[in-house]
């Protein structure tokens, strides 16, 4: 299933985790193990549960969480926390 992605492309763990049916821990851990993919960062709106920009991070020390975030989707401002951020993996 990982090889359908190019360089550049976005993994989401929850589909990977659908397709080979296993947990989120377990997918998780096979993507760690992966040289092809490296671990990356985005903010998710607490309001509307969608990506609130189009921001990559590829460090958490990058994220900044007293900064107040917009979404662009539903126009929501809100105080970023640790628990907006999700992680996804991008194909190398």
């Amino acid at each position: 299933m990982l090889e359908k992605y190019k360089k550049g492309d976005l993994i989401f763990p929850s589909a990977v985790s659908r397709f080979y049916h296993i947990t989120l821990a377990e997918t998780y851990k096979l993507l760690d193990q992966r040289k092809d993919v490296r671990k990356v960062y985005m903010v998710y709106c607490p309001i509307c549960d969608r990506c609130a920009n189009q921001i990559i991070y590829y460090s958490l020390a990058d994220i900044n969480f007293s900064e107040e975030i917009g979404c662009e989707n539903c126009d929501t401002l809100f105080l970023l926390k640790p628990v907006d951020v999700m992680v996804l993996y991008e194909k190398m």
